[in-house]
């Protein structure tokens, strides 16, 4: 599906100052919401997506950030001191 890359010009360009720490930044907070409100069945939260480099949307280590957003995944939901090694 890449309904994504034909939306109205206005709304195309959602992520601004995108980093291992602004994507942090989102994980805590998603994570957070779903600690609050939900509560009776499992949480869930689905991370888009691991390989999409055309899309800029990805988590594999790249010259630029390293193993930033996997160090920033697992920081947020593997548990304190937990990172992928470097």
């Amino acid at each position: 599906d890449n309904n994504a890359r034909f939306l109205p010009k206005d709304i195309t360009k959602v992520a601004k100052n995108k980093s291992p720490k602004t994507y942090e930044k989102v994980l805590r907070t998603v994570k957070k919401w779903a600690d609050e409100n939900i509560k009776t069945q499992r949480k869930l939260i689905i991370i888009n997506a691991w390989n999409e480099w055309t899309e800029d949307g990805y988590l594999e280590p790249d010259e630029r950030f390293g193993y930033g957003y996997l160090n920033a995944t697992a920081r947020v939901f593997g548990g304190a001191g937990q990172s992928v090694e470097e």
